[in-house]
């Protein structure tokens, strides 16, 4: 089993997933962030990407980003603004950002002497199926006060993100509604 951790967010997968925590890895740090960030607002990056191999199942690929409005470290002058950043249009916009670019980045981004890690060997082959599917997972803790917030968010990204096609599915979870399934658990 493998855990990916930010904060108190915890995303934890089976033994079919290769993952790989995408804003951290030299193939986005090292090497891609680093070429691209002279462009206009840089570029952007997912938390984690993944892709899930059963033999004899289409292949499923990953793009999973957290965000937590409500982590206790917080100070208690900025909580309002948290609170506020958790249910903003910029947000949505900069959500639909990081999976743009994360899909082109972990098809084609190589680290600074030109390799690539394990956890990205099968992501190439896998994009270019018809049969692959994609899975979007946007786990958000929000303040109680904007709780009810987060339930509109799905229907708005699969929205955004409609030309990734049928085979995409697009969930927003958070810890009163936690994400289980496909070999993936998501918690607080």
């Amino acid at each position: 089993m493998t855990t990916i951790r930010e904060g108190r967010q915890t995303l934890s997968f089976d033994t079919s997933w290769s993952v790989l925590k995408w804003d951290g890895s030299h193939e986005f740090v090292g090497s891609m962030d680093a070429a691209l960030h002279q462009l206009g607002g840089g570029v952007k990056a997912a938390d984690v990407v993944g892709v899930r191999d059963i033999r004899r199942q289409a292949k499923l690929l990953l793009i999973a980003e957290f965000k937590d409005f409500e982590h206790p470290g917080i100070p208690t002058s900025r909580r309002a603004a948290a609170a506020l950043a958790a249910t903003s249009g910029d947000l949505m916009q900069n959500i639909v950002r990081k999976i743009v670019d994360t899909l082109s980045g972990a098809t084609f981004a190589h680290d600074s002497s030109q390799q690539r890690c394990p956890e990205l060997d099968s992501w190439r082959p896998a994009l270019g199926r018809a049969t692959t599917r994609m899975l979007v997972l946007v786990c958000v803790e929000m303040p109680e006060s904007q709780g009810l917030a987060a339930l509109p968010w799905t229907k708005e990204l699969q929205r955004r993100l409609r030309w990734l096609g049928p085979n995409t599915r697009v969930i927003v979870s958070t810890s009163c509604r936690p994400f289980r399934g496909e070999g993936i658990t998501y918690q607080v």
